[in-house]
């Protein structure tokens, strides 16, 4: 459903993050945006030191993304 990059400079200077970005042959299809944009809102609510923190969700270009903590490893 999604492609994940490790980006830096998203949310500001030393920032690095993982960023889920929608596919973009997805990115028209209603359903599978519902369900890409249901993920980004359960892992945002979820709080749990095993569960990585939703940082940003949004949309850019018709892709929408998820801004999660990275974590190495």
């Amino acid at each position: 459903m999604g492609v994940v990059y490790r980006a830096s400079n998203v949310l500001g200077p030393g920032t690095t993050v993982a960023l889920k970005v929608i596919r973009e042959e997805l990115s028209g299809d209603e359903k599978q945006r519902e369900r890409f944009i249901n993920e980004g809102k359960i892992i945002d609510a979820l709080d749990h030191p095993n569960i990585v923190k939703v940082l940003d969700r949004g949309e850019h270009n018709r892709r929408l993304y998820i801004a999660m903590e990275y974590i190495d490893g």
